[in-house]
């Protein structure tokens, strides 16, 4: 089971990498699971489909995102002030980072999977309005 995640979140990871240099639909399965090093039989054993790899890629996502904002704004040993200026100071920081897996996926795909998959738009749609 621990090899199965390891592989999934190997694809996700290299996943992010990429689609935040190229783009949704600018990543090809072959050179996903090329970069990651799986096995292309292999893809489908961990998603039905590239729609559904897109939609584990967001959802992961906004997890690892909506976890970064509660720790920021529900620290326990800083003001309200603080805790805003501490989240918006790493915000900051990640939009401007010279690796662009740091910056916001949400951003960068919105406007591309809006028309292309309502799965994938459902899920971005649901996790800004979680965040807002």
């Amino acid at each position: 089971m621990e090899h199965q995640n390891d592989t999934r979140s190997r694809i996700l990871t290299t996943g992010r990498r990429l689609t935040a240099q190229q783009g949704y639909t600018g990543v090809g399965l072959s050179t996903l699971l090329k970069e990651a090093g799986i096995p292309k039989g292999s893809f489908y054993h961990y998603f039905a489909s590239k729609e559904a790899y897109g939609c584990a890629l967001l959802s992961e996502f906004m997890t690892e995102y909506s976890h970064r904002l509660n720790a920021s704004l529900a620290h326990p040993n800083m003001n309200a002030r603080s805790r805003l200026l501490t989240y918006f100071e790493g915000w900051r920081e990640k939009q401007l980072s010279p690796n662009l897996e740091d910056r916001c996926l949400v951003v960068k795909l919105s406007a591309e999977v809006a028309d292309l998959s309502e799965n994938m738009s459902n899920i971005l749609q649901k996790g800004v309005s979680d965040i807002v």
